[in-house]
């Protein structure tokens, strides 16, 4: 592939994603090619360029200084594609295509997917896209269109709105505490996440207010720790909407210390939000939120 010094600009999304990921494995991954393809434009961009722009190692790909000056430059290329994308999105009359909707895996299996049917049938031309998720998603770079989140966004052209402020419980199954009989807290098995979830409140509750409870399982997916205490496996603390979502389990009113109450919020884009498409979705959440 023989590139001009200016034809390297349309591949400028790889060489980011080369950066990012500092592999061209992954940057192959994310971006749907075959690693050799990611090698063969990076060797092409700098050939005609005139200067390196990695260091190759067996630990990955690490930008040189050239790459480190230039950088700044091409964020902003990319920049500008995704404006350029959100401007052209503003076209669109009807509420047709689809929607990416970034959120928490069990609101997701619980909440928002059984209750799709109702918005599909009034948009027939309409597709969501449901990523279950904890990470923070980049609205700017289109790693989605709506976001479900429990922490505010503090930057960016963001609009905000807030769902609900929901509060923690304490919750088992009946059967569990039929076997159990407990007379506190501690007498209870539990179910907590792994060490590895970063610590929000409902993830750091137990860990501080009964560092000496038993602990019999740990996951990463609440989805999987909903499941267990649902089969009878331990205690666990959830938000009370999803409690009551899921089902079978009963809510624990022993000596239980204070909960806090958190709030969920819908966020998107400032340009995304009047798209037909995004707005049908992004006010049936919040209908939806406010049941």
């Amino acid at each position: 592939m023989n590139e001009t010094p200016n034809e390297w600009v349309g591949h400028v999304d790889l060489l980011l994603a080369a950066v990012r990921e500092g592999s061209a494995t992954q940057a192959a991954k994310q971006l749907g090619l075959s690693t050799a393809t990611v090698i063969r434009r990076l060797e092409a961009m700098e050939e005609a360029l005139g200067t390196q722009l990695f260091d190759r190692s067996s630990t990955g790909l690490h930008p040189t200084a050239a790459l480190t000056l230039a950088l700044p430059w091409a964020e902003q290329i990319e920049a500008a594609g995704h404006s350029l994308r959100r401007e052209l999105s503003g076209f669109e009359k009807e509420a047709k295509g689809d929607v990416r909707v970034s959120l928490v895996e069990a609101v997701s299996s619980w909440i928002v997917a059984p209750r799709l049917p109702t918005l599909l049938e009034r948009y027939p031309g309409l597709a969501v896209t449901l990523v279950p998720e904890a990470r923070l998603v980049d609205l700017a770079r289109r790693e989605a269109d709506i976001v479900v989140r429990l922490s505010r966004p503090n930057s960016g052209d963001l609009i905000v709105r807030k769902l609900l402020s929901f509060e923690l419980v304490v919750v088992a199954a009946p059967c569990l505490l039929d076997a159990c009989q407990p007379k506190r807290l501690l007498d209870l098995p539990w179910i907590d996440w792994a060490p590895s979830v970063v610590g929000t409140e409902d993830v750091l509750w137990l860990k501080r207010t009964l560092p000496e409870a038993e602990v019999r399982m740990r996951s990463t997916s609440l989805v999987t720790m909903l499941h267990a205490a649902q089969a009878g496996v331990g205690a666990i603390v959830v938000a009370a909407p999803l409690a009551e979502a899921v089902g079978g389990l009963q809510r624990v009113n022993l000596d239980t210390p204070p909960l806090p109450t958190l709030s969920m919020h819908l966020v998107t884009h400032r340009a995304l939000r009047p798209i037909p498409r995004v707005a049908v979705v992004w006010d049936y959440l919040l209908e939806l939120f406010g049941e």
